[in-house]
């Protein structure tokens, strides 16, 4: 899990999947607006990086599954609403039935994985 904090007035977007080409490109994308980024690979990273920096957090891009094939990031969805995160979360899964699934449990938003990262800069430019 890395952060990059170099102009703390950026927007900071948790970014959740377990496949280090998907993170690259959506840490890629996200720096090209000047969104900076936390990363997590699992659940247990995930868990520890919203509850360190939950304040700071403006959106969260999340995988359904992290590692595996089955939607085991549903209760987190579930614990960060019940918490009170209200900013967006989007389900980013290459499924788009888990990713129904995920807006169900409480992801705001949805969106295949190479189209998650422009919709986080698009929801943050308009707020």
């Amino acid at each position: 899990m890395t952060s990059n904090t170099s102009n703390n007035s950026a927007p900071l977007v948790l970014i959740a999947d377990d496949l280090p080409e998907v993170i690259r490109n959506w840490e890629s994308v996200l720096g090209e607006y000047g969104i900076e980024v936390v990363k997590a690979t699992t659940i247990r990273q995930l868990c520890e990086v919203f509850f360190a920096r939950d304040h700071e957090i403006a959106a969260i891009i999340l995988d359904g599954c992290i590692p595996g094939d089955s939607p085991n990031t549903i209760p987190f969805v579930h614990i960060a609403r019940d918490v009170g995160f209200m900013r967006p979360i989007i389900a980013a899964s290459s499924s788009g039935m888990y990713r129904e699934w995920m807006v169900r449990a409480g992801c705001s938003h949805q969106a295949p994985k190479e189209q998650a990262a422009e919709l986080v800069a698009d929801l943050l430019s308009a707020s």
